[in-house]
């Protein structure tokens, strides 16, 4: 990729072009933008900007850009109301344009367009892709929507790793989802609800890219509408119980990994933080250490984010925290976790309320299942721990939601202070 100003890009860029020119001055942005949209030949309009593209519109496709701006709002809209009015009453291409930060001019295929002729061949030709990124991070996946020219619905997907030193977390992340596939055969409930089987592959070297079906409840997730909590956990129930390959305790090991996870997350916060945590969790995981718990799959990043439903049907996206094997509190407080950070964020007080509702619900649940609603105290430090920490651990670096978890650890030490109070 070149460029012809010193400045930086994502790596997800190489999903619509392997080498280009990325223009960054206004001017340039327009003018090229519409040399191209009436010469044909793909360019992609990068907003906000070509370093953390949430979204990349080919500037020659308004079916496409039409497309993105129905199924994606962008977050300036809520806060800016008269942006808002503007971007929905103008011309789509015109609006990518006006808005970029970034123009992206090809010199060759990139990985999407790749991808969709190795898997779809002649029965996707000349497709007109678009870039969707959900947080724009190098961490995250990155979506290219594949339309045939003039349609207005993709015809298929293609997903890979926005930085492709990553690529195997959705090598793992697509290989769990077919293993569980196979082993959920008698229990069609729990299967439907898993992400559609893909098209095929492409496994260049150091790269991994999937090409897929649209799924028609992608846009459904619980971010973005009401999300029906009894009915997730409803489908969670039924995985655990399906995927179970055995019981066993915590056991004297257990307890000391979940700890260390502990006191490694909580010294982040610094300022004896993590001698208060494990004087607080450690009983807590005692008094459950040798109950006979089920070990089988777990989602892993299970929130109203990567659950989508309609009137008549539920899918669970992201696996790529998944495994066979784990212990099912785990995915029950992802859940309470990522509704406390969410409320935190638009209200800082809101932390030990919406922590202590999330107890009673994950208390309510265990009791269910007929396992010790003591595990729900239990669990709870160090599936904060293991969040915080997975992301670190993979990579190198901080997750992009690592800011608002530390911000619950001094609540969550809050909430298990009083449980153990009485």
């Amino acid at each position: 990729m070149t460029e012809p100003a010193a400045a930086p890009h994502s790596a997800a860029l190489r999903l619509l072009a392997a080498r280009g020119c990325v223009r960054t001055g206004r001017a340039q942005i327009v003018a090229r933008g519409l040399v191209r949209r009436a010469r044909g030949g793909s360019a992609w309009a990068l907003w906000p900007d070509a370093a953390h593209p949430l979204q990349g519109t080919d500037v020659t496709a308004p079916e496409a850009a039409l497309y993105m701006r129905t199924r994606f709002a962008d977050a300036s809209a809520p806060r800016r109301p008269l942006l808002g009015r503007v971007r929905a009453h103008a011309e789509p291409l015109s609006w990518e344009l006006a808005r970029a930060g970034a123009l992206l001019e090809p010199a060759a295929d990139g990985l999407a367009a790749r991808a969709i002729r190795e898997v779809l061949g002649d029965d996707l030709p000349d497709p007109r892709i678009v870039l969707f990124s959900p947080s724009g991070s190098q961490l995250a996946k990155a979506v290219c929507f594949a339309f045939a020219p003039g349609r207005e619905e993709p015809d298929a997907v293609v997903l890979a790793m926005a930085d492709p030193r990553w690529s195997d977390r959705l090598r793992h992340e697509t290989d769990l989802v077919e293993e569980l596939r196979r082993r959920l055969a008698r229990a069609p409930g729990a299967a439907r609800a898993l992400p559609l089987p893909p098209l095929g592959r492409l496994s260049p070297p150091g790269d991994f890219a999937v090409v897929a079906r649209p799924d028609p409840l992608a846009g459904s997730t619980g971010d973005l509408v009401s999300p029906d909590r009894e009915r997730a956990w409803r489908w969670l129930r039924e995985l655990h119980a399906a995927t179970t390959v055995r019981s066993a305790p915590l056991g004297p090991g257990g307890v000391e990994a979940a700890l260390g996870d502990v006191r490694e997350a909580w010294s982040l916060l610094g300022d004896g933080a993590a001698d208060r945590a494990l004087a607080l969790a450690r009983p807590a995981l005692e008094a459950v250490a040798e109950a006979p718990l089920p070990v089988g799959a777990v989602h892993g990043d299970f929130w109203r984010g990567n659950v989508s439903h309609d009137d008549a049907s539920l899918r669970v996206f992201d696996w790529e925290w998944g495994r066979l094997e784990g212990w099912p509190a785990f995915d029950l407080w992802t859940y309470e976790l990522s509704d406390a950070q969410l409320r935190t964020r638009l209200r800082p007080d809101a932390a030990v309320p919406s922590l202590r509702e999330g107890l009673g619900r994950v208390r309510a649940e265990l009791d269910a299942r007929g396992l010790p609603a003591a595990l729900a105290a239990a669990a709870l430090a160090p599936a904060a721990a293991e969040m915080i920490l997975r992301i670190r651990r993979a990579t190198g670096r901080p997750g992009p939601g690592e800011p608002s978890l530390l911000a619950l650890l001094e609540p969550i030490e809050r909430v298990l202070a009083a449980e153990r109070a009485g």
